[in-house]
């Protein structure tokens, strides 16, 4: 299917208007709502239907990432657009969170288009089904700023990751540069409790479209959990057999 596409217009409500259609949603209608906002990584807060300061502050992140007047107050087309996105995404991508206790790492993952293939320390691998092109690694490893540095070594080894263009590498964590020939990539990873834990994906970069959907999505779920991390001495499965 094809991606949502939001494109900017004039608000179907001015402010007050908006608020006195808002103020008629159901408890169940305002925390869908909260609950879109933060799959997409503009809100941490409950799931209460009550809209705070931060929800407030979520709705005008959300409306100014996609073109809007960042007025904090949702239209009722702008809701609909959230929420059908949010319902959307969970259809097409299998959208499920993946606890994988041998890496310490939670995260939401497409599992429409990855599935789990094995063990490769410092990798845990979720590489393409239903002909994605996407790949998606998660990172866990014992160490601390030397592991850290050694991993941002090895990833720029790798196509996807090229060593030139902007990066951010500090003591604790980094994000080393997308793109490469014919290949988009993100990476994050950062060392905490003797530990580093990140996740890299891969994809084509004709995908931009549904990458911008699923990128926020790996952003705010992942979470390191735990006091483990994957065994360097871990071998793929295959080579078990």
């Amino acid at each position: 299917a094809e991606a949502p596409v939001v494109v900017a217009e004039e608000p179907d409500e001015t402010p007050a208007e908006a608020r006195a259609s808002e103020a008629l949603l159901l408890k169940e209608e305002r925390v869908a709502l909260q609950q879109a906002l933060a799959w997409y990584g503009f809100y941490q807060g409950g799931l209460d239907g009550a809209f705070g300061k931060g929800t407030r502050g979520s709705m005008a992140a959300w409306q100014e990432a996609n073109g809007y007047e960042p007025t904090g107050i949702l239209t009722s087309r702008q809701r609909a657009t959230l929420v059908g996105n949010y319902q959307a995404d969970q259809t097409e991508f299998g959208f499920s969170t993946q606890s994988v206790a041998e890496a310490g790492i939670e995260i939401t993952l497409p599992l429409s288009l990855v599935e789990f293939t094995g063990y490769e320390p410092p990798f845990v691998r979720f590489d393409a089904v239903n002909g994605s092109e996407l790949t998606i690694l998660l990172i866990s490893e014992p160490g601390g700023a030397e592991a850290l540095s050694g991993l941002y070594d090895i990833l720029q080894t790798l196509e996807a990751v090229p060593p030139g263009g902007e990066r951010s590498k500090g003591e604790d964590s980094f994000t080393p540069p997308a793109g490469g020939p014919g290949v988009e990539s993100y990476a994050y990873a950062a060392t905490a409790k003797g530990m580093v834990k990140g996740y890299l994906a891969i994809w084509n970069p004709a995908d931009a479209d549904r990458m911008a959907r699923i990128l926020p999505v790996l952003k705010s779920s992942f979470r390191p959990v735990g006091d483990k991390a994957l065994d360097p001495g871990l071998v793929p499965m295959e080579d078990a057999l």
